[in-house]
């Protein structure tokens, strides 16, 4: 009789808790947001995204931080694993549902309640230590975007998605499009097909510590082959036979780490022309000190009887200044 006293007490307090449990699940408000995809034209026709076109579904990444006190709040290097999430299927750069794998819930507290998160694309390699991700763009395929750091709680003016609270995918990489073409008459003959043209010494890495914006890129370099838009491959050889200036010829393009001066050089290498460099750069006052983030160029390859003259203006991600042709 002693133990059944002892053992109901038990039964009661394992149903409260029970209860207390299912009640706070229930009263949990569940964080929704979503996200656009900056410096993107609003017709989408763009290759931003590369291998994951912006009209599709996109696997992206989030970290989430909790506020702990009324100053305090948990550290990035305690994240063991990011988020995973996906943002919605649709054209062009606006707002997009993102749906967590694993749902995510504000905290309940009526005060020292926030959550911060900041989120990026693709998935990249989480280091804990020292609360870091790194993306891999040896390939100039990946498209590296990364949102600001964005704190909301459970008021109904300071949730996610609402005005101060939104989340936009910008871009980290510069991304440049070849074309070339042969201006007199002859002079393709005279340099054979374009077989390669590489970016030169770019980084194969670039990392970025949370929640900061600017990315630390890798110290191991390499040229940087242009890749076809059509399905990211190598680029292949190219004839200029017949090619002409109203009409170039799209090389392949590359996205890469944006520069710090006004100048790029490309590593054209031609049948019978052999290899060499070609200094390409932004001219005007418009854009006059880099190469820049989130902005797309075309550069156009003039090949004449003794140089390559390259050209190039801004298109796609954003507007900028056109850059002239560059002869060679």
């Amino acid at each position: 009789m002693k133990q059944f006293k002892f053992f109901f007490p038990c039964l009661l307090l394992l149903a409260s808790c029970t209860q207390d449990a299912a009640l706070q699940e229930k009263e949990a408000l569940e964080i929704r947001l979503s996200a656009g995809i900056g410096s993107l034209e609003a017709s989408g026709a763009t290759r931003g995204v590369i291998n994951e076109d912006y009209a599709k579904q996109l696997d992206v990444s989030f970290a989430r931080i909790d506020q702990t006190g009324t100053t305090s709040w948990q550290a990035y290097t305690g994240i063991a694993n990011p988020l995973a999430a996906t943002r919605a299927a649709g054209t062009g750069a606006g707002q997009r549902d993102i749906t967590f794998t694993e749902k995510q819930f504000y905290q309940n507290g009526e005060t020292d309640n926030g959550t911060k998160l900041i989120g990026w694309y693709p998935g990249g390699t989480w280091k804990q230590a020292d609360g870091s991700v790194t993306f891999d763009i040896s390939t100039g395929t990946v498209d590296v975007m990364l949102t600001r750091e964005v704190e909301g709680n459970k008021a109904e003016t300071e949730q996610f998605g609402t005005a101060g609270h939104t989340f936009t995918f910008n871009h980290l990489l510069t991304q440049v499009t070849v074309k070339a073409f042969a201006s007199v008459d002859g002079t393709a003959a005279m340099w054979g097909n374009v077989t390669s043209v590489k970016v030169k010494g770019q980084p194969t890495t670039c990392t970025v510590t949370l929640p900061g914006q600017t990315p630390a890129w890798g110290t191991t370099k390499q040229d940087l082959l242009l890749k076809n838009p059509a399905d990211d491959s190598d680029m292949t050889a190219a004839n200029l036979n017949d090619v002409k200036e109203a009409n170039p010829v799209t090389l392949g393009y590359a996205m890469f780490q944006p520069t710090t001066t006004k100048t790029l050089t490309l590593v054209v290498t031609t049948e019978k022309g052999g290899t060499r460099d070609v200094t390409v750069t932004l001219p005007g006052t418009t854009n006059p000190n880099n190469f820049a983030a989130g902005t797309a160029y075309t550069v156009t390859l003039n090949f004449k009887s003794t140089e390559v003259v390259p050209t190039a203006s801004i298109s796609a991600w954003q507007t900028g200044a056109s850059i002239p042709t560059v002869d060679l």
